[in-house]
């Protein structure tokens, strides 16, 4: 694996060591299920299997209750039963709760997180891990919307499609501002309500594919945590 250390500040563990202190991060929602999400047979559907989110660098926005974090764990599931590598890199204490990634069939023992100072950091260890080419998906979130260089995006593309990874970038705007036009594959969490309590659906919609064009979207029925009900 890329040496990380040498990102001043950065620290590597597995998922696994950040459950003594998940009371303290929000609860996310628990997971949908793996092949309603991934494996649709819509357009929509399609456009977020492993297969083809390999190379390309994929921005997923979230909606105002964070429902990027509980997508991107389902994303992770969906990797990892690929026998595909994932790792998440942040540099944001309120991440994903590593109980709900657990209940919905995230391994925590084969996800390693690394945790860095600030999103400049998060882009450079992102860079170290693809150049090793070791893992199918990368997770990067990035927060707040971060004002990411064109270079600095079209050297991480380059090495999306070399190592064919798929590098997934979190972002919290709150405009439809994005990362920028070197992004292959955009998309926008939401989450609404349901006639039954305790569930909403989680989905995303397509904002942009260079493959197949924009539009479309998928969703599932998803369940709260437990005490949220």
């Amino acid at each position: 694996m890329a040496d990380v250390a040498l990102i001043a500040g950065a620290s590597l563990v597995p998922a696994a060591a950040l459950l003594p202190d998940a009371a303290l991060q929000p609860a996310a929602a628990r997971l949908p299920d793996a092949a309603s999400l991934i494996g649709r047979a819509d357009s929509a559907g399609r456009l977020w299997r492993p297969a083809e989110l390999a190379g390309r660098l994929c921005e997923l926005a979230s909606d105002p209750h964070g429902v990027h974090l509980t997508l991107a764990c389902a994303l992770i599931r969906s990797f990892q039963q690929a026998a595909e590598p994932a790792a998440w890199v942040t540099a944001s204490r309120a991440t994903f709760f590593p109980p709900d990634a657990a209940h919905g069939g995230v391994d925590l023992a084969a996800l390693p997180v690394v945790t860095v100072p600030g999103p400049e950091a998060v882009l450079s260890v992102a860079e170290r891990l693809t150049r090793c080419g070791s893992f199918g998906l990368i997770v990067l979130e990035l927060g707040t919307h971060l004002a990411v260089p064109a270079a600095v995006l079209g050297r991480l593309a380059r090495l999306a499609r070399r190592h064919d990874t798929a590098l997934l970038c979190l972002t919290t705007s709150k405009s439809e501002t994005t990362l920028g036009s070197l992004v292959a594959l955009r998309g926008r969490g939401f989450r609404t309500a349901t006639r039954h309590p305790g569930y909403f659906h989680c989905g995303i919609r397509v904002i942009k594919d260079r493959r197949h064009g924009p539009g479309g979207s998928l969703a599932v029925a998803c369940h709260a945590p437990y005490g949220m009900c």
